[in-house]
């Protein structure tokens, strides 16, 4: 039962610790302090982590070597950045196998954690591949995230006593220059070493594999000795030969010393001294403490902290709030400016000089003060006018912060207004506003900065100002803009249709007129084609003279009516 607890512990330790500072990415990395040995020698393996600047606190891996060529001896966890074994490092030579489980209760940074290390004895030859077959690294970033982007194994070579094998400095063949040396007038020159992996002989680093050292050769230099050791004036005697760059293995933690020495026919020049100084352990583990509480009022809370580290030491802390950006500083401790009221997170990273870091963190929490209590505002407004007052009560101890806001919550305006000796205070806003709804928002401060929860009014609507009741009904400058703008439409769709109607009227008044005007003419027509006719013979007799008279006068009759009927039609279809 015990073992399941602590199994889920485990599964959820990112979850519950740390929040990284930087980018997610971490690697499992073999170094092996030989790149090849004999038959019956033994190699120590250690497996680093390295963070690339991530918060990590969870590891995980299986490492696979060939049995039939290795078999571990020993695995030792000393010094190791895990201090929570959910599995002890175990090994099983049936199988090739190394496991490991563990965590840490620190979001850890560095380049070269120190996991574990396994002492290997070779028991037949060949070359070996040193493999992770599963890995996992968590990050410290409160989620569990597993951000393990690369798992580096090994290369080496197990060859019979009888064969070559390379001498414990070097990390792989020494490469002769074979040349004729040029006669030399005097000692040689102090050699001048450069070193890509570790640039800077005066800084601390924190990576851990072979690297190269080189140098120039002067003409007259006929033999070389470097060699590398704790001691920081050694003077190296014995030559390897002529060469110009060598490769080492990788160093253990702490200073060493890099010593090259050139030799001429006259004799061994002065000798350079390279130091080396690793240093892949994070600083020591620490706790955060807070005053006045971690629940407290006061808005500018103090935090104390303090590590250590053996080997580079401290270099700088890392203070980061929430998720702001990680403030630097060299002191231990740190205050707060004015912080708002809630729930806050701190992370501290404590920095060594080789660029390692652990990290600790602390919820604490700021209450609010007391908050004030708005009484009356004046609800409504007109629209480009002030007089929108407010009051309320608040602590005598405080001020009122009062801000006038839109909707949306964008403040407008602002004042400080202070409460008279029972608690009362007021204010009014002058400010011309637009159309639309506001609220007034105040919050209490004391003379430490500390602050109280927004309390927030009714909503207060700005409208235009009234230039008539009509039946109880306001109407606003823009309503009767409006309403005589109604009424101009109104009038011209009227007019509109009344002028369509009485053109639709005409037309069917010309219509009417054209009917009776071709009817009347048809008669006149009719009655003058008849006389024509009758008469066509020019003897007229007395009783032809009579019917031409009647019909003359029906004639005259007819276009009489057409005179007086033109009339009167033309007159109605002018109306």
């Amino acid at each position: 039962m015990k073992k399941t607890i602590y199994l889920f512990f485990f599964l959820f330790i990112g979850f519950i610790f740390f929040g990284s500072l930087k980018a997610q990415a971490a690697s499992l990395d073999l170094v092996s302090s030989k790149m090849s040995l004999g038959i019956g020698d033994t190699v120590k393996v250690d497996i680093h982590v390295n963070s690339e600047n991530t918060g990590v606190n969870a590891f995980q891996g299986t490492l696979n070597f060939p049995k039939d060529i290795l078999q571990a001896q020993s695995v030792d966890k000393t010094g190791s950045v895990i201090n929570f074994w959910l599995q002890d490092p175990v090994f099983d030579n049936a199988k090739g196998q190394v496991k490991f489980i563990g965590g840490s209760t620190s979001g850890l940074f560095g380049q070269s954690l120190q996991i574990i290390s396994v002492v290997f004895k070779a028991v037949g030859s060949g070359q070996i591949n040193l493999v992770f077959s599963d890995g996992a690294v968590t990050a410290s970033d409160g989620s569990g995230t597993n951000v393990l982007s690369a798992m580096n194994g090994a290369q080496l070579s197990v060859v019979p006593k009888s064969g070559v094998v390379v001498p414990p400095a070097a990390a792989a063949p020494i490469t002769q220059i074979i040349r004729e040396a040029a006669p030399a007038t005097g000692l040689p020159v102090k050699p001048t070493v450069e070193v890509p992996f570790y640039p800077d002989p005066a800084a601390w680093y924190n990576s851990i594999a072979p690297f190269l050292a080189k140098w120039t050769l002067p003409g007259d230099v006929g033999a070389v000795a470097a060699i590398i050791d704790k001691f920081p004036t050694a003077s190296p005697a014995i030559s390897g030969g002529l060469f110009d760059n060598e490769t080492f293995n990788a160093l253990s933690d702490g200073i060493s010393y890099l010593h090259v020495r050139f030799r001429n026919n006259i004799g061994w020049g002065p000798t350079a001294h390279y130091r080396l100084a690793i240093d892949s352990e994070p600083p020591l583990a620490f706790n955060i403490q807070i005053s006045p509480a971690a629940s407290t009022m006061d808005p500018s809370p103090i935090i104390d902290y303090k590590s250590a580290d053996s080997l580079s030491g401290i270099r700088t802390y890392l203070v980061q709030l929430d998720n702001a950006a990680a403030v630097e500083t060299k002191n231990t401790s740190f205050t707060f400016s004015k912080l708002t009221p809630g729930k806050h997170i701190v992370r501290v990273a404590a920095v060594d000089n080789a660029g390692n870091e652990n990290i600790s963190t602390l919820d604490f929490e700021v209450l609010p003060l007391p908050s004030p209590t708005i009484t009356s505002v004046t609800r409504q407004v007109f629209v480009g006018e002030g007089g929108l007052r407010f009051q309320g009560t608040a602590s005598t101890s405080f001020v009122v912060n009062v801000s006038l806001r839109s909707k949306p919550g964008d403040v407008i305006a602002s004042l400080q207004a202070t409460p008279d000796q029972n608690g009362n205070f007021s204010g009014e806003f002058n400010n011309p506003l637009k159309r639309g709804v506001y609220y007034i928002e105040a919050v209490a401060e004391d003379n430490r900065g500390a602050v109280s929860l927004p309390a927030r009014s009714e909503a207060i609507t700005a409208k235009e100002r009234p230039v008539m009741m009509i039946g109880g009904f306001e109407i606003t400058q823009s309503g009767m803009i409006g309403l005589l703008l109604a009424t101009l439409i109104v009038g011209v769709l009227l007019g509109w249709f009344s002028m369509r109607e009485r053109s639709i009227m005409r037309s069917r008044r010309i219509l009417i007129a054209q009917r009776d005007i071709v009817a009347v003419f048809g008669l006149i027509k009719k009655d003058i084609a008849k006389m024509i006719q009758n008469y066509s013979d020019k003897d007229i007799s007395e009783r032809e003279a009579s019917e031409m008279e009647y019909g003359l006068k029906r004639i005259q009759g007819n276009i009489e009516k057409l005179s007086k009927y033109l009339i009167e039609n033309i007159g109605e279809i002018n109306q």
